[in-house]
Protein backbone atom coordinates (compact mmCIF):
# COMPACT_ATOMS: atom_id res chain seq x y z
CA UNK A 1 0.00 0.00 0.00
CA UNK A 2 1.22 3.57 -1.05
CA UNK A 3 0.94 6.73 1.26
CA UNK A 4 -1.95 7.99 -1.03
CA UNK A 5 -3.97 4.88 -0.73
CA UNK A 6 -4.04 4.51 2.70
CA UNK A 7 -4.97 8.36 2.93
CA UNK A 8 -7.58 7.29 -0.10
CA UNK A 9 -8.63 4.32 2.37
CA UNK A 10 -9.21 6.98 5.31
CA UNK A 11 -11.66 9.50 3.67
CA UNK A 12 -13.82 6.50 2.06
CA UNK A 13 -13.79 5.53 5.60
CA UNK A 14 -14.79 9.08 6.90
CA UNK A 15 -17.46 9.25 4.16
CA UNK A 16 -18.76 5.54 4.47
CA UNK A 17 -19.60 7.05 8.40
CA UNK A 18 -21.16 10.08 7.46
CA UNK A 19 -23.65 7.84 5.30
CA UNK A 20 -24.22 5.55 7.67
CA UNK A 21 -24.78 8.70 10.21
CA UNK A 22 -27.53 9.69 8.25
CA UNK A 23 -29.31 6.51 7.23
CA UNK A 24 -33.03 5.88 8.16
CA UNK A 25 -33.55 3.68 10.13
CA UNK A 26 -30.18 4.11 11.98
CA UNK A 27 -27.27 1.67 11.08
CA UNK A 28 -25.10 3.72 14.20
CA UNK A 29 -25.42 5.22 17.43
CA UNK A 30 -24.40 8.39 15.87
CA UNK A 31 -27.57 8.14 13.57
CA UNK A 32 -30.21 6.98 16.13
CA UNK A 33 -29.65 10.29 18.25
CA UNK A 34 -30.17 12.01 14.59
CA UNK A 35 -33.10 10.57 13.94
CA UNK A 36 -34.50 11.03 17.75
CA UNK A 37 -34.18 14.69 17.12
CA UNK A 38 -36.82 14.70 14.45
CA UNK A 39 -34.93 17.04 11.94
CA UNK A 40 -36.70 18.88 8.94
CA UNK A 41 -35.08 18.38 5.28
CA UNK A 42 -33.49 21.12 5.59
CA UNK A 43 -31.35 20.73 9.15
CA UNK A 44 -30.65 17.29 8.03
CA UNK A 45 -28.74 18.68 5.08
CA UNK A 46 -27.27 21.03 7.66
CA UNK A 47 -26.00 18.06 9.69
CA UNK A 48 -24.84 16.52 6.93
CA UNK A 49 -22.23 19.31 6.56
CA UNK A 50 -21.48 19.48 10.14
CA UNK A 51 -20.65 15.18 10.47
CA UNK A 52 -18.91 15.71 6.79
CA UNK A 53 -16.65 18.60 8.74
CA UNK A 54 -16.30 16.93 12.09
CA UNK A 55 -14.69 13.91 11.09
CA UNK A 56 -12.55 15.40 8.41
CA UNK A 57 -11.05 17.82 10.87
CA UNK A 58 -10.28 14.51 13.18
CA UNK A 59 -8.94 12.28 10.48
CA UNK A 60 -7.23 14.39 8.54
CA UNK A 61 -5.17 16.03 11.84
CA UNK A 62 -4.75 12.05 12.92
CA UNK A 63 -2.74 11.38 9.49
CA UNK A 64 -1.18 15.14 9.74
CA UNK A 65 0.59 14.23 13.65
CA UNK A 66 1.76 10.06 12.29
CA UNK A 67 3.28 11.89 9.27
CA UNK A 68 5.04 14.10 12.31
CA UNK A 69 3.53 17.48 10.42
CA UNK A 70 1.07 17.78 13.20
CA UNK A 71 0.73 16.72 17.06
CA UNK A 72 -0.80 13.93 19.07
CA UNK A 73 -2.10 15.39 21.71
CA UNK A 74 0.93 18.13 21.92
CA UNK A 75 3.67 15.73 21.20
CA UNK A 76 4.58 16.16 17.57
CA UNK A 77 7.28 13.32 16.12
CA UNK A 78 7.05 11.37 13.11
CA UNK A 79 5.68 7.93 13.62
CA UNK A 80 6.84 5.24 11.70
CA UNK A 81 3.87 3.15 10.02
CA UNK A 82 3.94 0.37 7.19
CA UNK A 83 1.55 -2.11 6.08
CA UNK A 84 2.21 -5.55 5.93
CA UNK A 85 4.18 -6.03 3.01
CA UNK A 86 6.93 -3.12 4.82
CA UNK A 87 6.27 -0.25 2.85
CA UNK A 88 6.28 2.68 4.15
CA UNK A 89 3.38 5.06 4.70
CA UNK A 90 5.25 8.18 7.06
CA UNK A 91 8.31 9.23 5.03
CA UNK A 92 9.40 12.27 4.18
CA UNK A 93 5.65 14.05 4.08
CA UNK A 94 4.46 11.52 2.15
CA UNK A 95 1.39 10.83 3.97
CA UNK A 96 0.84 14.83 4.95
CA UNK A 97 0.93 15.16 1.03
CA UNK A 98 -1.38 12.31 0.62
CA UNK A 99 -4.02 13.10 3.18
CA UNK A 100 -4.12 16.39 1.75
CA UNK A 101 -5.04 15.56 -1.27
CA UNK A 102 -7.68 13.11 -0.19
CA UNK A 103 -9.07 15.38 2.32
CA UNK A 104 -9.06 18.87 0.51
CA UNK A 105 -8.82 18.57 -3.34
CA UNK A 106 -10.60 15.37 -4.18
CA UNK A 107 -13.90 15.72 -4.60
CA UNK A 108 -15.51 13.02 -3.05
Amino acid sequence: MTSDEFARHARAEKDAYVEMALTVPATIMTGGLIDKMGLTPEQREQMRAVLDCAPTDAYYGLLMALDGAGSLNGTQQVYELRDEHGNHLTHCGALEAAAYAAFHEDPA
